[in-house]
């Protein structure tokens, strides 16, 4: 026990002097790049309600457990000295779901429209499709905004600004959006392809807003909800998540 602690105070001393990106990867465990900046409370917050979440045979909340792990690496990477040009709390970052001023950013605008226009087609075809998301709008609602903020949270918000750090913007663009389309694996080779260069058009549209993430937030969200969320669904008897896998936490297999 004594070694464990000694090899854990060690670490923990020699994270002081590395990149922020450092405690942004560490909190793959929820909550441990919090606590290794000295954030002890925040970190057994983040660690608690993720798996308490994570853990909830209620779908909904399940989603937001992972969506809420994966902001989780965006606020340690934040806390220990990433540069946002806003450094909100996360309910304040939520909340830019519901701030209709993102409308006024062009890409906001073309990421919705062209949702609302291929939604506009389907449901002018009858197109059956799979629904994997819950019938009750409000359900389905609360699910979207979180899907938004937590991948923009962590492809964008933490990834695109550490790699670039490394690479170049184009470099860090390139591969945290190829990260992007990995982690929506399941969902067909084109789709991934599609993804990749949306999650291009995310790195722009977050850089062109001097790294402010709300209208990242506000148009992921939307897309995803105008795209494939209740409204004006066909859907069939199998509502399985694992049918059509819309981000990173719809990949991991859930019991």
């Amino acid at each position: 026990m004594i070694k464990f602690i000694l090899v854990f105070l060690l670490f923990t001393r020699v994270t002081y002097a590395v990149t922020p990106a450092v405690y942004g990867v560490s909190s793959i465990i929820p909550g441990l790049g919090q606590t290794l900046k000295g954030n002890w409370a925040e970190g057994l917050t983040w660690f608690g309600s993720t798996l308490f979440l994570m853990s909830s045979h209620d779908q909904v909340l399940r989603n937001n457990g992972w969506d809420l792990y994966q902001y989780n690496m965006y606020d340690a990477w934040k806390d220990a000295g990433g540069k946002p040009s806003q450094n909100n709390y996360w309910f304040q970052e939520y909340l830019q779901n519901f701030n209709v001023t993102n409308l006024a950013d062009p890409f906001s605008v073309g990421f919705i429209g062209a949702a609302g226009i291929s939604r506009y087609n389907s449901i002018k075809k009858k197109s059956p499709r799979k629904s994997n998301v819950p019938k009750s709008p409000l359900a389905s609602i609360e699910m979207f905004t979180f899907v938004g903020f937590g991948e923009e949270a962590l492809f964008r918000g933490f990834l695109f600004p550490s790699l670039s750090s490394w690479l170049s913007p184009w470099g860090g663009a390139i591969v945290s959006s190829a990260l992007f389309s990995v982690a929506h694996v399941g969902a067909g080779s084109g789709a991934n392809v599609v993804r990749f260069f949306m999650g291009m058009l995310f790195c722009w549209q977050y850089a062109r807003n001097d790294y402010n993430l709300g209208p990242n937030i506000f148009a992921h969200s939307w897309y995803d909800q105008i795209l494939v969320g209740s409204f004006n669904d066909f859907p069939t008897k199998n509502n399985s998540y694992k049918d059509q896998p819309i981000g990173i936490q719809l990949t991991i297999p859930i019991p």
